[in-house]
């Protein structure tokens, strides 16, 4: 099993989950639009601080889609994002099912994926380093497509 990420210029793999407020998420929702993945858990304490600073990232980058997927109960899921004032999606994986697809068992992390559904950008691992996928110059929207062909 690969556990170092996937690497920019692949395809991103595609899922479907429950979101923690009801009804489904897919992935390919946002073909069209850069999405930044934030896979994320209710007992992390660095997650805990990053989702106050992603809502605010939320409401100042309209143009880049937000997903939190996030594991355990849908409750505390639930709770947390009403405690942190989320407006993003939140779903839910099981059992690691969508970290096993990226390449990563670990939170926080993230994936930039371009408008064309492919990674941007190595995975970002930590609240800085997830900050600034969306804060370089590659996550400007005309330049996603040109950044996931780069290799």
């Amino acid at each position: 099993i690969n556990r170092n990420g996937l690497a920019p210029g692949t395809p991103a793999p595609l899922f479907r989950l429950p979101r923690v407020d009801s009804g489904e998420l897919s992935l390919e929702e946002f073909r069209g639009h850069p999405a930044l993945l934030v896979f994320s858990d209710p007992h992390c304490g660095p997650c805990d601080e990053l989702a106050p600073r992603l809502e605010r990232v939320h409401r100042e980058r309209p143009d880049v889609k937000l997903v939190m997927i996030s594991r355990g109960e849908a409750d505390l899921n639930r709770t947390k994002a009403r405690q942190h004032g989320l407006t993003f999606p939140v779903v839910l994986q099981r059992h690691w099912e969508i970290s096993r697809l990226y390449a990563k068992f670990a939170t926080p992390i993230a994936y930039l994926i371009d408008e064309r559904g492919m990674v941007a950008a190595g995975v970002a691992m930590g609240v800085d380093a997830i900050l600034a996928l969306l804060s370089g110059p590659a996550s400007r929207p005309s330049d996603l497509a040109a950044a996931s062909t780069r290799g």
